[in-house]
């Protein structure tokens, strides 16, 4: 196409050629106006013909990718479908042994209804009893092999002290008095440590004691929580007044202003316009500070919302707490119960 045009360009330009000096009449005037016409249509089809190659080649890439990107969520899906196969294997293993837990139970809740409860707890306990003498056995052939091992250790350096001469068994008497004095000393260092220590175990207070300081903290507490806020109320209706004192001397001397400015502005017509942008200055100052306040207003509104909110779940979380410190009161006063019930057990 465009080695047509360029032929019918050239064709056109040798049949229009003309001297410099040659005035073109009306029929080459429309011969050449045709002419241009005819090329710029050649030019605006060649034009589409090349976006239309080159949104074919665009269409061509994409259509590639997308099958390349078919082509991985094929082998994703297939991945998926596998796991998925594997995931249901395992989900039926699952629930066959689940099954069978679940038989088992039912089994053995058979065979305890069938049992007579008295004797299960006579057999668990017996069965706990048994352990116990087992474990006690144990510990007993443990201590019993450690006191062989030490009279074992005794006879084996009485038999060399009976070797040795007279001088070296006086010498090795010498040295385990020594050893017995320092002996002596140590318990002696540890006797006064324990003691401190007792003194000061001592004077840890006890349950009651420490309930008591508990308690006096509390009111403490309390007390000073509502002197803080006594004081915060007094803060707050303080800053309050002053904030209202402040507005009502700026809108005092604001009215001022505008009486003085007006008794001044009314005397031209200058002097009026004037007056009146400084009063529309004023009232847009006065839009402004109103929207600042409500603006700060609503934040306070929101604080005070947000603070409300955080109070609701302080006192959920300090129900929580009582009812945990009451289930460790009760918890602790069994604790000591049972320490009493095992030290009148070890003295019998």
């Amino acid at each position: 196409v465009s080695a047509s045009s360029e032929n019918r360009a050239g064709a056109g330009e040798e049949t229009i050629t003309c001297s410099p000096t040659h005035r073109l009449d009306a029929s080459e005037r429309d011969a050449m106006h045709k002419h241009y016409t005819e090329l710029q249509q050649e030019m605006e089809t060649d034009a589409k013909q090349l976006s239309e190659q080159s949104q074919l080649k665009m269409l061509e890439a994409s259509k590639i990718a997308l099958d390349r990107k078919f082509q991985s969520n094929l082998k994703v899906n297939e991945e998926i479908e596998v796991e998925k196969q594997k995931q249901q294997q395992q989900l039926q293993v699952l629930e066959e042994q689940k099954r069978q837990l679940e038989a088992e139970i039912e089994q053995y809740k058979t065979i305890e209804a069938k049992v007579d409860p008295e004797l299960v707890t006579k057999v668990h306990d017996m069965l706990k009893q048994h352990d116990q003498l087992k474990k006690e056995e144990a510990e007993f052939k443990e201590f019993c092999r450690q006191d062989l091992a030490k009279l074992q250790k005794q006879i084996d350096e009485l038999e060399a002290f009976n070797a040795q001469t007279p001088e070296e068994q006086e010498a090795a008497v010498a040295k385990e008095k020594a050893h017995i004095k320092e002996l002596k000393l140590q318990i002696a260092k540890k006797n006064r440590g324990i003691v401190a220590i007792q003194r000061r175990l001592d004077a840890i207070p006890d349950h009651t004691e420490l309930t008591q300081y508990q308690r006096r903290f509390h009111e403490l507490y309390n007390e000073m929580s509502a002197k803080h806020i006594e004081t915060k109320q007094y803060y707050t209706l303080f800053n309050t007044l002053n904030d209202k004192k402040r507005y009502l001397e700026k809108e005092l001397s604001l009215l001022n202003s505008i009486c003085e400015a007006y008794n001044e502005g009314m005397t031209s017509a200058q002097g009026r316009e004037e007056f009146i942008k400084q009063f529309e200055a004023i009232v847009a100052g006065v839009k402004q500070t109103e929207q600042k306040v409500r603006q700060k207003y609503n934040e306070e509104c929101a604080r005070r919302d947000a603070l409300t909110t955080e109070l609701q779940s302080l006192h959920e979380l300090q129900r929580h707490y009582a009812a945990a410190v009451k289930q460790l009161t009760k918890e602790c006063q069994r604790c000591e119960q049972l320490q009493q019930h095992l030290k009148s057990i070890r003295r019998n």
